[in-house]
């Protein structure tokens, strides 16, 4: 038998053709790759930059407390004696979202006494406007209440800066209504106040003292100082921190005389500590910036 060749042939397959359908599921497929890949690399960066802001500020931090040492702080004053009678002390209240726990009776009567309207920032760093308040119809109270405020000021009334109210519930009120606001009232009423007002303390003694001073050093860190301390510092009878409690650090006692009796300041003589005197109240000031140790 004759042997029959075959001869094989081969089709070339075509590739088929895509339809349209399957072009936009695999745009699709692209774009919703894409957002995958775009959300997984912001993740991973939001990632690294919080493990980044946490590790650097477990390694640095800022050691300084943004507050004078002070040894007390009083929410009840005693008002001067005057012509008539006063039982009761008087007590400054705040709205309850000022960032402020007490501030220095010289700051006070700024905020009372400012020509224009003054701003909480520059004691507290909150950016919020002071809103002053008095009440001028409760008598000897209300007198004694003004002197205190307007002691070492040349005024017989409060500025046009100060909004007046008719009654200690209106000043409550209003206190209570008005972000920023400062206000007075009499101690009594100070028991039951509304949850929007609180207490203001004031310190009536404090000492200025460069940031150095309040640093923290091997787990000391100086917080307050006693009233005897206190003097004893002002007065030059103590050469280092350390002595009241704070880091190693020498005292350097800045002084400067305004021109008016201060029968409370100590008087200085043989001093332990370094003493500088300053020309001028700028000069006073940049000094307490400028030298480490200084108190004032």
């Amino acid at each position: 038998m004759k042997k029959i060749k075959t001869l094989k042939t081969t089709a070339k397959q075509s590739r088929p053709l895509s339809s349209p359908q399957s072009i936009k599921i695999t745009r699709q497929e692209q774009i919703a790759k894409g957002i995958i890949w775009f959300l997984a690399v912001m993740t991973i960066a939001i990632l690294v930059w919080i493990i980044g802001y946490l590790m650097v500020k477990g390694l640095w931090y800022d050691n300084s407390v943004p507050y004078n040492v002070t040894n007390q702080v009083e929410t009840q004053i005693s008002l001067p004696a005057g012509p008539g009678t006063i039982n009761e002390d008087v007590v400054f209240i705040i709205h309850h979202k000022t960032r402020s726990k007490d501030i220095t009776v010289e700051a006070l009567r700024k905020l009372y006494n400012k020509t224009r309207a003054e701003n909480w920032g520059f004691y507290n760093q909150q950016d919020l406007k002071v809103v002053p308040f008095a009440y001028e119809g409760a008598g000897d109270f209300s007198r004694g209440a003004r002197n205190f405020i307007l002691k070492g000021e040349e005024l017989e009334s409060y500025r046009k800066t100060v909004k007046k109210v008719g009654s200690w519930e209106e000043m409550v009120q209003r206190v209570s209504a008005t972000p920023g606001a400062l206000g007075f009232i009499p101690a009594s009423m100070a028991e039951n106040l509304p949850r929007k007002v609180k207490v203001l303390g004031v310190r009536r003694r404090s000492v200025a003292v460069n940031p150095s001073v309040l640093e923290i050093q091997d787990g000391r860190m100086l917080r307050d100082i006693s009233s005897e301390n206190q003097l004893a510092l002002l007065a030059g009878k103590i050469a280092n921190w350390k002595e009241v409690g704070g880091t190693d650090l020498p005292v350097v006692l800045i002084r400067w005389s305004s021109g008016e009796v201060n029968e409370s300041e100590p008087v200085v003589s043989n001093s332990k500590a370094r003493v500088i005197n300053a020309a001028s109240e700028g000069e006073f000031i940049q000094l307490i910036q400028d030298t480490r140790g200084a108190v004032a």
